[in-house]
């Protein structure tokens, strides 16, 4: 039972809902007794199974007995109509988790909270109750008089207490198959949890101890994109060292959390009240002016939660047996290459090795030493093809355990792989010397020691010697040393074309990108990356057009090496030639060169060199076979479309959308298969609404990419699956089938922020853009993505933040700015977006204007939720005739006038409304835009046009899931009440409730229980619209301000004259722009005098 405001719980009135916590719902109350404000809690509905009520009683008398400053104090337990309750101390604060997202916490904070969260687990533990569920998210930090906060440990819902009759543990874990188990849940679960072990007081202990080390780090030390990935670093990996994230982080302090974080729980601290007495330790060193009163980590900005806090420090490591025997050079320990100090606190994540591999061949340098021919021998090709089957049986080992590491992966988003060959020793293949003894070795001992010592010089002989034969059987191409690492970046910079022919420039780079993507150990950065970093350079300067040299860039971009080429041929044979190099010395890794014969052979060409550049940076023969698909099957074999292509990337990286979208449509024209090139078309088709033009491209591309490799073919079916199935929950299955096997793909992770996001899961949204711009800070994509989801979830000034950072790494203007600003306030931000808008509507371009794309939709809705419904309608009109002319955007037009009509009937401009919805109904439409349309008709009372419409929805798109799962019964319920048919239109409503996020379902509940009389409900569901307020607005319509009329409607119809009062007021600030003869305007002003001369 969710309770309605006003409502009320024995002596307690419910005044608004504030969240939701392990098994229950929260409410804020006023206590009619003691007159003052308490928290009530109910046990959630998912949770209504039998025993669960006694269950949530008998814990919440436990909790009561909690008696502690660190612990939220209950004040009642009670029943409503059999739900029972608990009213609990209202806290003002923050949850530690929101502390934590702002930045890490300075050492002296970490160490009291961690002291008093102890504090508080060891009073319930003393009572016999293990909370089974410590996360951020349940530890409140409380504002004190003195500025300071201090922890509470939240929500004993989920914890279990001591029952055996032997006074000992006899609690189990949750069932994780419930409802509520969730995979963030997991991320704190001790490793008995995790198992299904009875609990103790330990369990707590361990999740206080990642607790910790997530106020220090902002990461949790056991993470993975599902349960299973959790569960393999949970039960079986090492925390990455806290050190390595945040180098303030003093030992003493690292020892008592990695203590705590010890998978045998015999080797943890054995009780809370051991934790408090080592952190105690640790504090009096503050009073002694120690590490604790350094002064605090710096802040990493709340938009980058993957960041760390501090650079990684590379170990000093010994030499091993073979770096003694052949130079330390030959065998060094990759570190990842650090980028630019530009990028200060945003610098990218440290990588973390797995345990070494002894089969794999050492690292190659540009100092690498040379090695001559083998000595012909009767036993030398034996002992190669000995060497030869040894390394492909290797290979099948070290592609299984990537496989199983890329599952497991660390906290820094790296993958957990080295290539280069281990220490050797520890496996014992170099004895070491021991202790010399004072007692002397009889003969006999001291020839057995010889004989020894002959036998391990002569097995170090045979071992260098099939090294020998290994190091030559790589430099043969059998099999290489990596150049490159997992995480080491490869930019692609330039290939100059001095071929004379202008549609070869940009060619050969954008073919080696599409092929070099193949590729799951390359980390490639691309012509995104590039112009990114020649932006921060320019802009740094002062110089628009500086040149700037490509080692700079690639140093700019914290590249490890770069490519950078040229193509010679004033007509065939063309010779293409590229060159790898150390972005640091400029030293030459690799020249590579491949000849066309003819113009038509040069995507063949470009396919060999990719190839060969995979094979000189170390890629294993049997990974690239799996992962060598030719260009021609791949993208494209027509050098006229790939050249077409690269100049739609170059203009979209420009934030130029008009030139973006005819450059690839000219590619798909010249090559129809393109699946590049087609999927590209269908989202910049669906963002601007050309849904008809979206389900074409989306359709050429599942069918282009039937030859693909697997990357393509995913990104392609999840593109179909979008605009033509308009699927979100079979596309978001697609996408996570994609994520699992690239886990650090950052296109993979901005699509299943894309998916997330269209299903209204924003939180998920946000986590999965967030870690694309990890992977990949030049993105543009990404960081769109993730001001979206900010925007729906009303963190309006984080999108502005996080634009802001964007820019910083010179990826190019985004398109949310206007939202951004306009919902949180920010009127001069605002007045710079309008001014873009205006220039680009003036001008005719698609939504580009000064170099950025400027949203004309997100004008529009400006326009028609502040009440400027003339300058709006002259807007939307003009932006359909202009759109709609394009080519392929002739269905534009629909969406465009589609959702001028549905903002016109929301507001109640029904002549205007019907109008529009009638002029759409002749033009080419989508589903979306019959939908619009059809509910402006349904809400103004046209149930004939309604109707038909739900008629044809059924009939031309019965393959789009939304049409079946949520358009036609939310069309049928919005022509019920627009004839005053509420009772009939709940019962519809009720079942699409799954849909609340993505639909206006709320909205029209409202307005069916106000049409009922259910004042009490209606004022619940429009306050569910005004509490998302960001959703509102990016869903597309101007419920949030018709939101506030029907609570100040339904308030009134209640007899609560104030609330009413306070809702018309607040829609009066809405609509400060509106017309004063507005017919809506002019009921709040009414009825604010009428109150007023009450």
């Amino acid at each position: 039972m969710i309770p309605e405001i006003g409502q009320r719980f024995g002596p307690y009135e419910i005044l608004g809902r504030l969240g939701s916590g392990g098994m229950g719902l929260v409410f804020r109350a006023w206590d009619d007794r003691l007159h003052r404000e308490v928290a009530i809690k109910l046990l959630h509905d998912d949770y209504k199974m039998p025993g669960m009520r006694e269950r949530f009683l008998q814990e919440a008398r436990a909790a009561s007995a909690l008696n502690h400053p660190n612990i939220c104090t209950i004040f009642d337990i009670g029943e409503k109509d059999g739900s029972p309750y608990l009213a609990m101390e209202l806290l003002q604060g923050e949850t530690l988790r929101n502390r934590i997202a702002r930045n890490a916490l300075p050492a002296e904070a970490i160490v009291r909270y961690g002291q008093e969260i102890a504090d508080a687990l060891g009073a319930a533990h003393v009572k016999g109750i293990v909370h089974r569920d410590i996360k951020p998210a349940n530890i409140f930090l409380v504002n004190l008089p003195s500025g300071k906060s201090q922890a509470k440990v939240l929500d004993f819902g989920l914890a279990k207490i001591g029952l055996s009759a032997g006074g000992g543990w006899g609690s189990r874990t949750l069932d994780l198959s419930m409802t509520g188990a969730t995979v963030g849940t997991l991320a704190y679960m001790s490793p008995e949890q995790g198992r299904g072990e009875s609990l103790d007081a330990r369990s707590d202990l361990f999740s206080l101890g990642i607790v910790m080390y997530e106020m220090a780090t902002r990461q949790v030390p056991f993470k993975g994109t599902t349960s299973a990935q959790v569960f393999v670093q949970l039960f079986n990996c090492a925390p990455e060292p806290m050190r390595n994230w945040n180098e303030s982080i003093s030992r003493d302090l690292e020892k008592v959390i990695v203590k705590l974080l010890t998978k045998d729980r015999r080797e943890r601290f054995q009780s809370a009240k051991d934790v408090q007495e080592a952190l105690g330790r640790i504090a009096v060193k503050r009073s002694k002016g120690g590490w604790l009163n350094k002064k605090a980590t710096p802040a990493v900005p709340l938009v980058r939660a993957p960041d760390p806090v501090a650079r990684h420090k590379p170990p000093v490591r010994k030499l091993t047996g073979l770096q003694r025997e052949f130079g330390a050079d030959s065998f060094a320990e990759r570190e990842p290459n650090p980028p630019s100090s530009d990028f200060g606190e945003h610098g990218f994540r440290p990588a973390v090795r797995a345990p070494a591999r002894p089969w794999e061949g050492p690292e190659r340098t540009q100092h690498a030493p040379k090695y001559g021919a083998v000595a012909e021998s009767d036993s030398a090709p034996r002992k190669i093809a000995a060497a030869r089957s040894t390394a492909e049986d290797a290979e099948v080992v070290r592609r299984e355990q990537e496989r199983v590491l890329l599952e497991a992966r660390s906290q820094s988003g790296a993958h957990q792989l080295e290539y280069g060959l281990d220490d050797l020793d520890a496996y014992g293949f170099f004895e070491q010397e021991s202790p010399d003894t004072s007692v002397a070795a009889s003969p006999l001992e001291q020839r057995q020691r010889e004989q020894r010592q002959t036998r391990v010089t002569v097995a170090v002989a045979v071992l260098i010697a099939t090294m020998g034969g290994i190091f030559l059987l790589a430099r043969g191409g059998h099999f290489r040393s990596m150049v490159l690492g997992p995480r080491d970046g490869l930019l692609l910079t330039v290939v100059e074309n001095k071929t004379g022919d202008k549609s070869l420039d940009g060619t050969v780079m954008q073919g080696l990108e599409i092929e070099l993507r193949q590729s799951d150990t390359l980390r490639v950065l691309g012509g995104e990356a590039y112009l990114a970093g020649v932006n921060q350079i320019r802009a740094a300067s002062g110089d628009a057009s500086l040149a700037v040299p490509a080692q700079r860039v690639a140093e700019k971009v914290g590249a490890k090496a770069y490519l950078y080429g040229e193509i010679l041929g004033s007509k065939a044979p063309y010779t293409i030639s590229v060159d790898v190099l150390n972005a640091n010395t400029n030293d030459k890794l690799t020249s590579l060169e491949e000849t066309a014969e003819k113009r038509e052979e040069i995507p063949a060409a470009i396919g060999r060199l990719a190839q060969a550049v995979r094979v000189e940076v170390g890629e294993g023969a049997r990974r690239r076979a799996r992962q060598n698909v030719p260009l021609e099957q791949e993208a494209t074999g027509n050098v006229d479309a790939l050249h077409a292509y690269w100049l739609g990337e170059a203009a979209m990286q420009s934030g130029r959308r008009g030139d973006a979208l005819e450059a690839y449509q000219q590619a798909a024209a010249l090559d129809p298969n393109f699946a590049q090139a087609q999927m590209r078309l269908a989202w910049l088709y669906r963002a601007e609404g050309a849904e008809v033009a979206a389900e074409k491209a989306g359709r050429l591309a599942q069918t282009g990419a039937a030859h693909a490799g697997d990357k393509v073919k995913l990104l392609a079916q999840l593109c179909y699956e979008i605009n033509v199935m308009g699927d979100t929950g079979k596309a978001r299955g697609t996408i996570r089938q994609y994520v699992a096997r690239w886990p650090l793909d950052a296109e993979g992770l901005t699509a299943l922020a894309r998916v997330s996001r269209l299903r209204g899961f924003l939180p998920e949204a946000l986590l999965a853009a967030q870690q694309s711009y990890g992977e990949d800070p030049f993105r543009a994509e990404a960081y769109d993505e993730a001001e979206l989801a900010m925007i729906g979830m009303d963190r309006f000034d984080d999108a502005l933040q996080l634009e802001t950072l964007a820019q910083r790494y010179g990826v190019a203007p985004g398109k949310n700015s206007l939202a951004a600003a306009y919902l949180g306030g920010k009127t001069d931000v605002l007045t710079r977006q309008i001014s873009l808008v205006q220039a680009a509507a003036s001008n005719g371009s698609l939504g580009a204007a000064a170099g950025a794309d400027v949203p004309i939709a997100d004008y529009g809705l400006y326009l028609d939720n502040t009440g400027q419904l003339s300058e709006s309608e002259v807007m939307w009109r003009g932006a359909a005739d202009r759109r709609g002319s394009l080519p392929g955007l002739a269905s534009a037009r629909a969406s465009i006038m589609a959702q001028a009509a549905l903002d016109r009937a929301l507001v109640e401009s029904c002549s205007e409304a019907l109008k529009m919805a009638g002029e759409v109904r002749a033009m080419e439409r989508g589903p979306i835009a019959s939908f619009h349309a059809a509910m402006a008709a349904a809400l103004c009372g046209n149930k004939t046009y309604a109707t038909k419409a739900i008629a044809e929805l059924q009939q031309n798109f019965p393959h789009v899931t939304a049409v079946t799962q949520y358009y036609v019964p939310e069309l049928a319920a919005a022509a019920d009440i627009g004839v005053n048919e509420p009772a009939s239109a709940l019962q519809l409503l009720i079942g699409i409730g799954d849909y609340d996020q993505v639909s206006l379902a709320p909205y029209l509940r409202g307005l069916a229980h106000t049409e009922i009389g259910q004042m009490p409900a209606a004022i619940f569901d429009f306050q569910m619209v005004l509490a998302h307020r960001g959703t509102a607005f990016t869903l597309g319509s101007s419920s949030y301000p018709m939101a506030e009329i029907g609570v100040a409607r339904a308030a009134a119809a209640g007899h609560n004259k104030t609330d009413s009062v306070a809702a018309y007021q607040r829609f009066l600030v809405l609509g400060a722009g509106a017309d004063k003869k507005d017919p809506l305007v002019k009921e709040a002003l009414a009825k604010s005098k009428e109150s007023a001369r009450i």
